[in-house]
C-alpha cells in the first residue's frame, strides 16, 4: 500500500459533548444559545479556524462580548466551557490503529492550538522518535505518522 491515510480531527476522531456549552450558560445564568451564538458567529470562527486569531485569541474575544453584555458570568461561562478538551472516539481510534499499522496517517484540523490532548491520545503506541510540525494557520497541525 502507498499513501497516506488522511482524518479530520474534530467531529470525526475528537468528539464534543453538546451538553457543554448548555451547561456552562445554565450554571452561568446565561440565556440560552447566548454562547454559542457568539463563539460561532461566522465571522468569528472563521478567524479562528483559518489561524487568523488563535484558539485563546478567539475565547477571549467571546468572552469579553458575553462580559460586555451580560456581565462578569459571561466570562465565567467561556472559562467553563473552555475547560473541556473533547473525547477521542474509541470506535474511530480503533480504526485510525488500524490503518496506521500499513500506512501513515495524518490528523488535520483546524483546531489551531488545542489539538494536542487528542492527537496524544492517537500517538500513543510505537510511533518514530520525531514529529514533523505542518505551518501556522488551519492547514494541518501534529501529523500523527506510523
Amino acid at each position: 500500500m502507498t499513501g497516506v491515510a488522511i482524518f479530520d480531527l474534530d467531529g470525526v476522531v475528537r468528539v464534543w459533548d453538546p451538553g457543554i456549552i448548555d451547561g456552562a450558560e445554565r450554571r452561568s445564568g446565561l440565556p440560552a444559545d447566548s454562547l454559542a451564538a457568539t463563539a460561532f458567529e461566522p465571522e468569528r470562527l472563521a478567524r479562528v479556524i483559518t489561524g487568523i486569531i488563535t484558539d485563546g485569541a478567539w475565547r477571549d474575544e467571546i468572552a469579553v462580548n458575553l462580559e460586555t453584555r451580560f456581565g462578569p458570568d459571561g466570562r465565567v461561562a467561556v472559562a467553563q466551557w473552555s475547560q473541556a478538551v473533547g473525547a477521542v472516539d474509541p470506535d474511530v481510534l480503533a480504526v485510525v490503529r488500524q490503518v496506521r499499522r500499513h500506512r501513515p496517517v495524518a490528523l488535520l484540523s483546524n483546531a489551531v492550538n488545542r489539538a494536542e490532548p487528542a492527537t496524544e491520545t492517537v500517538r500513543s503506541g510505537p510511533r518514530p522518535s520525531s514529529r514533523r510540525r505542518w505551518g501556522p494557520g488551519a492547514a494541518a497541525r501534529s501529523p500523527v505518522r506510523s
